[in-house]
């Protein structure tokens, strides 16, 4: 009899000890699992840098601008003295921010024009500004461009007419990516008030133009043969 008693209070000590060890090992597990809110905060650190322009390209979007592979007819695009046109001469890509001289976001916005223009001067793409609307007083428009002071050229669009009517449409300040031909690669339409978002922003620009230029290079890289 005192052997079977003391049998299961062997028992019930060891399932009272399991017992605790597994609420110990559980409250442990709970607390390590993050919470949802800690969960959002660690993957906004991967998209602190950058920022996500789909948000602006979506189609019910009606200031996004031209979609890729549409071409602007870079010959209609005239300079200050009504004849010059963007020649990106033998380089295969060009950048253009269109502007508006009514527009304040586009005075707020230059230090994001300026970042964008130096980034893409280091991979030899050149960067112009320009206006997709034409407008009778032109010299008031590369006024105003000088105004900006970001020492590139600037072009004013010459018909009335806007063949892309999405061209009219789009926000300004907006960056567009261009092969010579003026077909569209990429587009980034619009800015923000905020400098820190302007600072995303100007990266993000930078950093697809990046990778667009290195594909571009990789595909026209002449194949070279292995001598064996």
């Amino acid at each position: 009899m005192l052997r079977t008693s003391a049998r299961s209070a062997i028992i019930v000590i060891a399932s009272a000890a399991f017992l605790i060890a597994a609420a110990f090992l559980t409250k442990k597990l709970i607390s390590a699992t993050p919470k949802p809110e800690a969960v959002v905060a660690q993957r906004s650190v991967f998209f602190r840098e950058g920022f996500d322009f789909n948000l602006l390209r979506g189609e019910d979007n009606q200031w996004k601008g031209p979609k890729f592979g549409e071409r602007i007819d870079l010959t209609q695009l005239k300079g200050k003295d009504g004849t010059s046109r963007p020649d990106p001469g033998k380089k295969q890509l060009l950048m253009v921010v269109a502007v508006n001289p009514g527009c304040k976001m586009c005075e707020v916005a230059t230090d994001e024009m300026r970042h964008v223009r130096d980034k893409v001067a280091l991979m030899d793409i050149p960067y112009y500004v320009v206006s997709f609307e034409s407008m009778e007083d032109s010299q008031n428009f590369f006024q105003y461009c000088d105004s900006l002071n970001l020492g590139v050229p600037a072009y004013l669009w010459a018909k009335k007419e806007q063949s892309l009517t999405s061209l009219s449409k789009m926000v300004a300040p907006s960056h567009l990516l261009l092969d010579k031909n003026g077909v569209i690669i990429r587009s980034w339409p619009g800015s923000n008030e905020d400098l820190r978002f302007r600072t995303r922003m100007a990266k993000q620009i930078a950093d697809d133009t990046s990778v667009v230029a290195d594909t571009l290079a990789a595909l026209t890289q002449k194949p070279t043969l292995e001598r064996h």
